[in-house]
């Protein structure tokens, strides 16, 4: 069992949890890095950033603070997800899907207001095929995270995940019913939008968009 007596033994051991070097952090609270090398090794005793370390750490406030409440893995390994959190995928591996009860792998957590499936989970934005070009129209911009659940039936306007059948990726679209055909558009004029057809699969709705804090200069 590991025995972790101080905040500042916590915060490393969520950090190396997740793979980020002291740098990392310090970067994206931001602080300096001999600064938080002194959180680490107890010289800062109590961390006024503690809400904006436990964010980036994935961790619970109250367990970086006391060592009491959520922290995302077992003592034997096993990666827990939380409720209100989906597993960050990446985009070719959302197309076998994930149930966030049998992860075996360590994941990002992505924090969701909505309620999905437990086979809801998340992916990261890669490119501008969703950038909307109009002014007050919903967009999203490269970074942004989609949370998808797999679970849920598309709806007119409802944003979608769809994969070509013997495709490897799936590509993100909005479902647009014209008259008697669905429309796979995007909301940046200069991609291509596709109609739906027999080869392509829905595969999951876009219930909500996390644009994530960006770390100060």
């Amino acid at each position: 069992m590991i025995i972790l007596k101080t905040i500042g033994q916590r915060i490393k051991y969520a950090r190396e949890n997740i793979k980020l070097e002291p740098a990392d952090v310090a970067k994206l609270i931001p602080m300096s890095l001999q600064g938080y090398l002194d959180l680490e090794t107890g010289k800062s005793a109590f961390p006024r950033q503690y809400a904006r370390i436990s964010e980036i750490l994935q961790v619970s406030a109250s367990w970086l603070l006391t060592g009491e409440g959520y922290f995302p893995y077992s003592e034997t390994g096993e990666f827990i997800v939380p409720d209100g959190f989906a597993p960050l995928l990446n985009w070719n591996e959302a197309i076998q899907g994930v149930n966030k009860n049998t992860l075996k792998d360590k994941r990002i957590i992505i924090p969701m207001r909505s309620k999905a499936s437990i086979k809801a989970y998340a992916l990261q934005i890669e490119d501008n095929s969703m950038t909307s070009t109009s002014i007050g129209e919903q967009t999203f911009l490269p970074g942004d995270y989609i949370l998808i659940d797999p679970e849920e039936n598309p709806c007119d306007k409802d944003f979608v995940l769809a994969v070509q059948k013997g495709g490897n990726k799936p590509v993100f679209k909005q479902y647009l019913i014209d008259g008697n055909k669905i429309v796979l558009s995007s909301l940046n004029p200069r991609y291509q939008s596709v109609p739906l057809n027999e080869d392509i699969e829905i595969i999951g709705v876009v219930v909500e968009k996390y644009t994530p804090l960006k770390a100060r200069a």
